[in-house]
């Protein structure tokens, strides 16, 4: 059985190294400058954070959701991105 919830604090090691295997490119530095935005309240983007566990309790996954003004091809603003 898969568990979603909201991302904690106590899961910013387990966010950077799944962000870190989907974005290599930035640096696990980079990566924890972002997260640390997060929980000082800065969430323009991602404005949400959702994390799936295992049934032992492993993160397995992640969610980042954001609003945003303007998305290419898109006649609309305030995009679900």
């Amino acid at each position: 059985m898969t568990m979603i919830r909201s991302v904690t604090a106590a899961d910013s090691n387990e966010w950077r190294r799944m962000r870190h295997e989907l974005w290599p490119d930035g640096s696990p530095a980079h990566h924890q400058q972002d997260i640390d935005r997060y929980f000082s309240g800065d969430r323009r983007e991602p404005a949400e954070v959702f994390l799936a566990f295992d049934a032992s309790a492993a993160a397995v996954g992640f969610a980042e959701l954001s609003i945003r003004n303007i998305v290419d091809s898109c006649y609309t603003d305030r995009v679900a991105y």
